[in-house]
């Protein structure tokens, strides 16, 4: 219907070129001049069904089906090329363009997306709508889209059906809810991974982050799970009335979207905003589904291998996402290595999830995730939260025809704040014995280790029992090789208390003074400063202060005007310059500052 038009025959005729190079590189002797002949071919029709687009997108347009077409395979090039933006593009103007249809050749009749029986009468656009799938797999959120695109039937919404009229609808539509799931968790962690609007060093920060926090999410879960369970009825009532006729390949159709059915609820249930890392709950759920993939795997009818066992290139969505899926989401250590090891046997192309790669990046999700299991931390309390991936975003060169994959891990914390006692008091000296360290203090150094047992006693809760003071500490199992004393003391010191050592107390944080307002204060051994202690820890004790007093909406803070360390860290963790206090210390003007629960 559509190959006289000259953008889909040169598509087509790029694509087919590309399919048999892709043929040729699985053989061992098909790396030859052939091989390059049809890559310079494939190249060729390209461009001359681009030059064709561009004029049918410009005239008259007049048969949604054609453009579809040049669409679809216009992506297909580039998904099968490794250029996700570009198929990107492509896509989006699809969805664009089949929000009018046309029902004559003179009238257009406007389209909602909301009507999923488009995707009955245009199965080519089911196709498109999984391919968006794919792409927002591997997109950047700092895409270079069109600004006149980048809205453009970004959100696919499916209607509410309580019936299905074909198979390939109910697998359209929940793909549809897998991927507007999954960006929305994307977003979320990239919220969490972000750290300040302004830093522009990390181009994913901000940029996409349209989800504000984990209960909208958790709510978001909530309303999924129940589109969900109304997909899952309408879909068992269309297998009540037509199973009895599938087909072999519709049977392994229908068990793959019951497949990416159990995935999507798994992934409803997880705790995506807290990173739980604890023995998995759904350990059983993820081997049950390993279970079905592998009896998929040995079925003839499977259609991603030939009969040779050669893997084919395929433009559905198959095994290898819920491998991947299995491989990164599962905690059970048999479990998601069983994964891994048939995406390492089972070469597989399927759209833009290549097996072989797509098994380095899982490969090396485990190994980081799974650094401490020789030292047995993974043995009663599973994978330790501070190695869990967050997200991943694969970048790729298509000149040197390279791809990069960066991993985002939360920032491994340093340090542990515990309740202040006598038994501090070594430490607590150690710092206020220092006239260097306490210079900007009005109350200046303690002589005596007695002085600052008497010093620190006022904190203490037997004398404040508002307060919330805590000694800083750092953590035991923090690697050896991140702790660097740079402290160089007076060889006649010989009462110097090593602090950079694990356990080593650094420093005190907390509210010395509660009435009428709570006043922080904090203060860090000389050997750590400028090493980003201060920083960690009054933001982490910002957070406990609101949990442990939520009957207070203000924590202020003074500090010396000419205290830029200290300014520094106090805006760094929310706090805004109130007023200046005239001659409120010694020497010089003190400056105010607050914050407020976020």
């Amino acid at each position: 219907m559509c190959y006289s038009e000259p953008v889909v025959r040169y598509a087509a005729m790029s694509l087919s070129d590309l399919h048999r190079s892709f043929a040729d590189s699985l053989n061992p002797g098909g790396r030859s001049n052939n091989m390059m002949k049809r890559e310079r071919s494939a190249l060729v029709h390209y461009l001359s069904a681009l030059s064709h687009m561009k004029f049918m997108v410009r005239s008259q347009i007049r048969s949604m089906d054609s453009v579809l077409m040049a669409c679809l395979l216009l992506s297909s090039i580039e998904i099968f090329q490794g250029r996700h933006e570009a198929a990107d593009v492509h896509l989006r103007c699809a969805l664009q363009v089949s929000g009018m249809v046309g029902d004559t050749g003179l009238r257009l009749q406007r389209w909602h997306a909301s009507d999923t029986t488009m995707m009955s009468n245009h199965p080519m656009l089911g196709t498109l709508v999984r391919l968006r799938f794919q792409c927002d797999m591997f997109l950047n959120v700092s895409s270079a889209i069109p600004h006149h695109l980048a809205h453009a039937a970004q959100h696919f919404s499916p209607t509410k059906q309580n019936q299905f009229t074909s198979l390939s609808e109910a697998r359209d539509i929940l793909f549809t809810h897998i991927d507007q799931f999954t960006r929305l968790v994307n977003r979320t962690v990239l919220t969490q991974i972000a750290t300040t609007p302004g830093d522009i060093g990390d181009r994913r920060k901000y940029s996409a982050a349209m989800v504000a926090s984990g209960e909208q999410l958790r709510q978001l879960q909530v309303e999924g799970l129940s589109d969900l369970l109304r997909w899952d009825g309408a879909y068992q009532a269309f297998l009540a009335q037509h199973a009895h006729a599938f087909s072999p390949y519709e049977q392994h159709a229908a068990t793959v979207v019951e497949l990416y059915r159990d995935i999507l609820r798994i992934m409803l249930r997880l705790g995506h905003s807290k990173g739980e890392m604890a023995p998995d709950p759904f350990e059983q759920d993820f081997g049950l589904l390993l279970s079905r993939i592998q009896m998929l795997i040995s079925d003839p009818t499977e259609p991603a291998v030939t009969p040779d066992g050669q893997p084919v290139f395929t433009l559905e969505m198959g095994l290898v996402p819920l491998l991947y899926s299995i491989a990164s989401d599962c905690r059970g250590h048999a479990i998601r290595h069983a994964a891994l090891a048939i995406l390492a046997a089972s070469p597989r192309r399927e759209g833009t999830w290549d097996g072989t790669a797509v098994y380095e990046v899982a490969r090396r999700c485990v190994a980081l995730e799974e650094t401490s299991r020789l030292e047995g931390e993974m043995a009663a309390c599973g994978i330790p939260q501070r190695n869990r991936i967050l997200g991943l975003e694969a970048q790729i060169d298509l000149l040197t025809k390279k791809a990069a994959v960066i991993l985002h891990q939360a920032e491994q914390t340093r340090l542990e704040l515990v309740r202040l006692t006598m038994e501090h008091v070594a430490g607590y000296h150690a710092i206020w014995s220092d006239p260097v360290a306490t210079r900007w203090s009005a109350h200046g150094p303690c002589k005596t280790v007695e002085d600052s047992r008497a010093w620190m006693s006022d904190l203490l809760l037997d004398k404040s029992p508002m307060g919330e003071n805590y000694a800083v500490l750092l953590r035991k199992d923090i690697e050896a090789d991140s702790i660097v004393n740079r402290f160089k003391c007076d060889t006649r010191d010989t009462d110097r208390h090593d602090v950079l050592v694990h356990g080593g107390f650094i420093g005190w944080v907390g509210t010395w003074k509660t009435d009428p307002v709570p006043e922080v204060g904090m203060i860090f051994h000389r050997s750590t400063w400028g090493l980003g202690f201060a920083t960690e820890a009054l933001a982490a004790f910002t957070q406990l202060f609101w949990t442990y007093k939520p009957q207070f909406n203000v924590l202020e803070a003074y500090c010396d005007i000419e205290n830029e360390a200290s300014i520094n860290v106090l805006r760094k963790c929310g706090f805004e310059l109130v007023e200046v206090a005239k001659g409120d210390y010694p020497r010089h003007d003190s400056g105010s500052y607050g914050t407020t629960p976020q």
